[in-house]
């Protein structure tokens, strides 16, 4: 008791000394970040306005700009006085249940567009392995050593593939179904973690709606494929709770909960690797509480994450992973640059700013970033403090996205962006906690607003690019699919693209995804490499269609 005295008065102490700081040696540097923040998000504004086509240089580096600056600047005001844990609940009450009412509405009711979308790229290869007995898929997940290129252990998704099929088949309004309600079970677990962490009511409700609606989603919740990342964020949330819980109450189902949950999370998707530095990160958030309980339990996700590591690198052979064109491992191509630029630099773009820039945007969503881009200036200019919780979210992010640094140099098409699903979570939190502690709460209400239309136009417009890839790719199985049947020669396809818009396309999955086109099986057979009795089609780009060559 005495250790968490001690503990308890220099936390005070710290505290004391930290925010009450005379915040006019800071306003050089306030009106600098602010400064170069509102240059970069006027540019920004007039780079939506004009369209992606008009300019040559990209987009990217104003929205990295403009919310490093942005960030920044909130976490130099974290550190002038503030009473920690003010909330705006005594203001508006809502009960809890309200929250995860709206939150789940909120998530399910943007991605209904997208629920009827044609399957793409991996989806039919995974349909495909899903059909497999319940021994031979626990066996090929589990128990045996990957063949055919399989570079990745992730049995728990590939159970819930195989449990899918069951009762969804080859429909993918069930399959994309299944996406919707898991995104929308993560936002709820969000909302249910900030309450954990003392945020107030509003706060969390903020912070679980940014996450339902960011932008940058699409990739995961739209895409049949990517269901391993929604898997390992739902686990890893869990996780989380569980181990917030244990620390509350000492019983033992939480710890077993969270200790469930870290296995699955690592069972999922290697980005949950992450998962005890994102424990360890709790420690800035719950500052009236001893550090060393949540260190210890980081430790112990530490080892379950290491022994699971270990029975991942026996089952694969290798570290795994991704490969480059020589066959070797990307994460092991490191690049310091590379890793700089990727974790200080780019990703703060997509997160801030998730806009797919290969279809110029519509009125609605200019409109909206203009907005979201005035409300955010104006709340710069205006704010003088804010919750002093603020650099732990940035913290937050920055170790989600340790384990996935290699893959963080996403373009303009937003292509890859699912590996931002995780890190996400800290962002959402970063702007609850920037609208609960806002004095003004008039002003804070107008920014929340701004910044949710903004990524709701924005959500709209990435899965409208997304519905439109979809349907490509079904149009042009389905023009194979025909020729097939006028004559059933074997036919050689050259120049698919990887990815349309940024949407993957149609480079894997598609002699499967003719056969479903078809509705005869034995179509998958006559789409070939290299025959010279085939005849070949070549992608034509320009007209969107396969051309005889």
């Amino acid at each position: 008791m005495s250790g968490n005295r001690a503990f308890y008065a220099a936390s005070d102490a710290y505290v004391f000394a930290r925010y009450s700081s005379d915040d006019t040696a800071m306003r050089p540097v306030k009106i600098l970040l602010t400064t170069i923040a509102v240059v970069a998000s006027a540019a920004l504004l007039v780079r939506v306005c004009i369209g992606p086509s008009r300019l040559a240089a990209s987009p990217l580096n104003l929205e990295s700009i403009a919310f490093l600056s942005f960030s920044l600047c909130c976490a130099l005001l974290s550190f002038n006085r503030m009473r920690v844990g003010a909330s705006p609940d005594k203001q508006i009450a809502v009960s809890n249940a309200l929250c995860v009412a709206v939150i789940c509405s909120v998530a399910v009711a943007a991605y209904l567009p997208a629920i009827s979308n044609p399957l793409v790229f991996d989806d039919y290869t995974h349909l495909s392995g899903s059909r497999d007995g319940w021994a031979a898929m626990i066996a090929r997940s589990l128990i045996h050593h990957p063949q055919g290129g399989d570079f990745f252990f992730r049995p728990a998704g590939y159970i819930s593939y195989w449990i899918d099929y069951r009762w969804a088949g080859a429909d993918p309004v069930r399959w994309h179904l299944w996406n919707i309600l898991v995104h929308a079970a993560n936002s709820m677990l969000v909302y249910l973690l900030c309450r954990q962490l003392a945020f107030g009511r509003i706060g969390s409700l903020i912070s679980a709606l940014v996450f339902a609606l960011h932008a940058s989603h699409p990739e995961v919740v739209a895409w049949m494929a990517a269901r391993f990342d929604l898997l390992a964020t739902f686990f890893s949330l869990a996780a989380l709770i569980a181990l917030n819980q244990f620390i509350d109450s000492r019983k033992a189902a939480w710890f077993l909960l969270m200790a469930c949950a870290c296995v699955l999370a690592v069972l999922s998707k290697e980005a949950a690797f992450c998962l005890p530095v994102l424990a360890l990160c709790l420690i800035l958030f719950r500052t009236k509480r001893p550090p060393a309980a949540i260190a210890k339990l980081a430790g112990i996700l530490a080892v379950l994450c290491g022994i699971v590591f270990l029975y991942r690198e026996w089952f694969l052979g290798g570290i795994g992973g991704y490969r480059d064109a020589a066959g070797a491992p990307t994460i092991l191509n490191f690049s310091l640059l590379r890793t700089i630029k990727a974790l200080f630099y780019r990703e703060w773009a997509v997160l801030f700013f998730p806009l797919n820039w290969s279809v110029p945007p519509g009125l609605w969503l200019k409109l909206a970033s203009g907005a979201f881009l005035l409300a955010a200036v104006f709340f710069l200019v205006r704010v003088k403090r804010v919750d002093p919780r603020l650099p732990a979210c940035l913290a937050l992010i920055f170790a989600a996205s340790l384990p996935v640094q290699h893959l963080l140099l996403i373009g303009q098409d937003l292509s890859g962006a699912r590996v931002l699903y995780l890190p996400s979570i800290g962002l959402a939190m970063f702007w609850g906690l920037l609208a609960q502690s806002y004095e003004d709460k008039t002003a804070a209400a107008a920014l929340t607003a701004a910044l949710l239309l903004f990524q709701w136009t924005a959500l709209a417009h990435n899965l409208e690019i997304w519905r439109g890839a979809a349907l490509l790719s079904r149009q042009t199985c389905a023009q194979a699919a025909e020729e097939l049947r006028q004559d059933p020669r074997p036919i050689a396809v050259s120049d698919l693209p990887s990815t349309w818009n940024g949407v993957f396309f149609l480079r894997n999955g598609f002699p499967l995804c003719v056969a479903a086109a078809s509705q005869r099986p034995e179509d998958a057979d006559r789409i070939v490499s290299t025959d010279s009795s085939a005849r070949i089609l070549v992608w034509d780009a320009a007209t969107q269609k396969l051309l005889p060559k």
